[in-house]
């Protein structure tokens, strides 16, 4: 069962950047489906939780934060990267309509910093992500 975790995160972030870079790229029934895929996770698990459905998490505060701790690192780590994929961008492409977006090209002008370092960066919070969801009960 632990595997569950990761793989549920990685499949919520994946499909989710994945419908967004269709729908970008002019791909409006491949993302749809996408976008299916993903609510057909999304909606039965907050339908769960709605109706009290118990889960592992709730019985201890400090799992529960590695887990949305280690959902946010993950989709901080790979989403740009499976969005701009699909979208049919360069995998360094950083927008300029989201706060995010312009937040963090402010900073890499700003210090100057090499692409191959948010890579880096980007990898390590990932295998910090997944080391968090495979190990949550710790």
């Amino acid at each position: 069962m632990s595997w569950i975790l990761p793989l549920l995160s990685f499949a919520l972030v994946a499909l989710e950047a994945t419908y967004e870079g269709l729908k970008l790229r002019g791909r409006h029934i491949a993302s749809e489906f996408v976008e299916l895929s993903f609510l057909s996770l999304v909606i039965p698990m907050s339908l769960l939780f709605a109706a009290g459905t118990q889960f592992p998490l709730e019985t201890n505060p400090a799992s529960t934060l590695k887990v949305l701790g280690g959902y946010l690192l993950l989709r901080i780590g790979i989403f740009d990267l499976i969005h701009n994929l699909s979208a049919g961008l360069h995998p360094n492409y950083i927008g300029n309509t989201k706060s995010f977006d312009k937040w963090f090209k402010k900073i890499i002008e700003k210090f100057k910093i090499h692409f191959s370092l948010v890579w880096f960066t980007r990898a390590i919070l990932v295998f910090i992500s997944l080391a968090w969801l495979f190990n949550y009960k710790q």
